[in-house]
């Protein structure tokens, strides 16, 4: 049986350009966090970028975030609203001002914990039961990108294991790269999944070090 999500939750108002802790930069580890929420609030004029790093904060690179209503993948906003993602590999999420003329801009930021999901079957089947697993896992990668898993209208979930060295997975289905827009970088042996609405349903590309191996599972 599955316990309920833990999220936690902050707030910080943005009136300043460059990296001041208290007033330019929203940050938070989210090692252990699935994914969150980033909602922007307040009448201002400015820029803000989404950020993450994988080494503890000596590299930030540009994050990929997606409306919470749907809609294409961006790393950076002008306006109010709300955006989603997805993590894997990262250690630090934040929200960095980098253009400010009035403001300020409010920034409130949740993150999710998440647990491993549980499929409950319908009719005859037993709990558990109701998704057929088929393996899409590769062996050995190209070094480059390629096709994980091939578009699929009746996906309902995906699970992926990775192996030995660092891939990024893009869910959007465009070319995978580590860092890339759209992608999530998985570290050695970190595992991930999606199911029911958070689930895509497009193509998903991968790309790892040639050889390396990559677990991945796809339910209908």
């Amino acid at each position: 049986m599955s316990s309920p999500n833990n999220a936690y939750k902050t707030h910080r108002n943005l009136t300043t350009t460059g990296a001041t802790a208290e007033t330019g930069i929203l940050s938070c580890a989210v090692g252990k966090h699935r994914g969150g929420g980033v909602q922007l609030s307040g009448t201002f004029i400015g820029t803000v970028q989404f950020e993450e790093t994988l080494d503890g904060g000596t590299t930030w690179i540009a994050k990929t975030v997606v409306p919470a209503g749907g809609g294409a993948g961006v790393t950076s906003a002008t306006g109010a609203g709300q955006w989603k993602f997805a993590n894997g590999g990262s250690t630090n999420f934040r929200v960095r001002c980098s253009a400010f003329t009035s403001g300020p801009i409010g920034v409130d930021l949740t993150l999710t914990e998440g647990v491993d999901p549980v499929v409950t079957g319908s009719g005859a089947a037993p709990v558990g039961g109701g998704v057929t697993y088929t393996d899409k896992t590769i062996t050995s990668m190209s070094g480059s990108s390629q096709t994980l898993i091939a578009a699929n209208a009746a996906r309902k979930s995906i699970l992926f294991k990775n192996g030995a060295t660092a891939v990024a997975v893009n869910i959007l289905g465009g070319t995978a790269a580590i860092g890339g827009a759209g992608c999530m970088t998985f570290q050695a042996y970190e595992g991930f999944s999606l199911t029911g609405a958070d689930c895509p349903l497009g193509a998903i590309t991968v790309i790892g070090t040639a050889a390396n191996y990559i677990g991945a599972f796809e339910g209908t």
